[in-house]
């Protein structure tokens, strides 16, 4: 671009005009990958809908898909919210109350029996303990009715009646039969309460199982309407979202249909920046064949044979061709293009045809791939314009480590001979 502006083949209006251009590609590819994005979301959103309602006959991303399934999906919606709500809750209410009673009276039940069992525990063992006394009560009872002397071992009866005179101790036989006789009534009477609590016992277990009977139809009946009210929930749920996508899936034609337009037209604004570009072109193209003549002139003045150059300018910028034998690009052939291009604007700076003053500096052609003979017909060249008009309209320097031709190695051309040292003989005369 900057070589354009300087041989005159660039405007500021074309420069405006690729600017613009590169925007409207800029957008142009944005629209492009949103349209693409929403292809995908529309494509998939489709085999989700068409799947739901049952609907596999549509072609994805046109009205009458979109208008198809809004309709089946808000029909699916309307069945949905007809099912019987309100009855459905009020059965609710009723089991849960059924429920809760007879969960409460089952309960009621379980706490009384539980004491009850409790109670019959604590007499029986306390009924064990009482009849383990008894044993021990008739047996001294019997001791004491026939008492033997732990001393002679004679029967107390005879002692006592032979004057024993050795035991003093006396014998309350009425008193321990009256407590052997108490020990037997308290175990009666433990025995009575321990049936009395049995008795009621089999009567809570057999209302235990009444309420049990009555509980589990109240709970599975209560599990059943609250297993259908989730069931009308979540159809509910589902119809409201598939109508949410089919809307959805409509907006995205629309958003679809907007972009579309969009990239038209910016698309319509690139080809018209385009045209102006290509027209653009068309008026510099007088200095591009300009170019191109002295560019093919240079080339054949460097290379001997049958050689032609050309320069042409299209959308990417300035094109260098040569044609020897065939189209060529090598190293060597590319080195040769810059060389004659850059003389061939040199010859167009002469004529007054550039934006620049006829001033060039080529830093070491002939270490860029350039052939000693190209090398040489370099210098003869330039020698050659500068045979044009009464004083040289140009200033030209080159610089190189290779020896210029025989005839350019006087004084009049040699400005100035540079070293690697010392010091004194390089560029600034010191050591950077």
């Amino acid at each position: 671009m900057i070589v354009r502006a300087l041989i005159g083949a660039l405007s500021k209006d074309e420069i405006a005009a690729q600017q613009r251009a590169a925007d409207l590609s800029r957008a142009i590819t944005a629209h492009r990958t949103r349209l693409e994005r929403l292809d995908w979301q529309i494509e998939r959103l489709h085999d989700d809908l068409s799947a739901t309602l049952k609907l596999c006959d549509l072609s994805p991303g046109t009205p009458i898909a979109s208008h198809t399934f809004n309709e089946a999906a808000q029909n699916a919606f309307g069945k949905v919210l007809k099912l019987p709500a309100d009855g459905a809750t009020t059965k609710m209410q009723v089991a849960r109350a059924e429920r809760d009673k007879a969960q409460r009276e089952f309960q009621l039940l379980k706490t009384e029996l539980d004491g009850i069992v409790i109670r019959i525990e604590e007499r029986e063992k306390l009924l064990t303990y009482k009849r383990s006394e008894l044993p021990e009560a008739s047996a001294r009872l019997n001791k004491e009715k026939n008492p033997i002397c732990p001393i002679c071992e004679v029967p107390i009866d005879i002692a006592l009646a032979q004057s024993c005179g050795i035991s003093t101790a006396t014998c309350d036989l009425h008193a321990l039969q009256s407590r052997t006789a108490n020990l037997r009534g308290e175990i009666d009477k433990e025995g009575q309460e321990i049936a009395e609590l049995k008795s009621k016992k089999a009567i809570l277990q057999e209302q235990m199982e009444k309420a049990r009977r009555l509980l589990e139809p109240a709970s599975e009946a209560v599990a059943a309407l609250e297993a259908a009210m989730d069931e009308r929930s979540n159809a509910v749920h589902e119809a409201q979202r598939t109508v949410h996508d089919a809307e959805r899936y409509d907006r995205l034609l629309q958003e679809r249909s907007e972009y579309y337009a969009d990239a038209e037209q910016v698309s319509k604004g690139l080809d018209s920046v385009r045209d102006s570009l290509s027209a653009h072109r068309a008026s510099v193209a007088e200095s591009i064949h300009r170019l191109s003549y002295w560019f093919d002139t240079t080339m054949r003045e460097l290379v001997p044979g049958e050689i032609k150059g050309t320069v042409k300018l299209d959308g990417n910028g300035l094109a260098l061709r040569v044609d020897l034998g065939g189209e060529r690009s090598t190293a060597a052939i590319n080195s040769l293009k810059v060389v004659a291009f850059d003389l061939a604007v040199l010859v167009m700076s002469i004529e007054g045809r550039t934006n620049f003053p006829s001033f060039f500096v080529h830093d070491s052609p002939r270490e860029a791939d350039l052939g000693i003979s190209i090398y040489s017909r370099l210098f003869e060249f330039v020698r050659k314009l500068e045979g044009f008009g009464p004083a040289p309209l140009f200033q030209y320097i080159v610089t190189t480590t290779t020896e210029p031709p025989e005839s350019f190695r006087s004084s009049d051309w040699i400005r100035l001979k540079l070293r690697g040292g010392p010091a004194s003989e390089r560029l600034l005369r010191v050591d950077l």
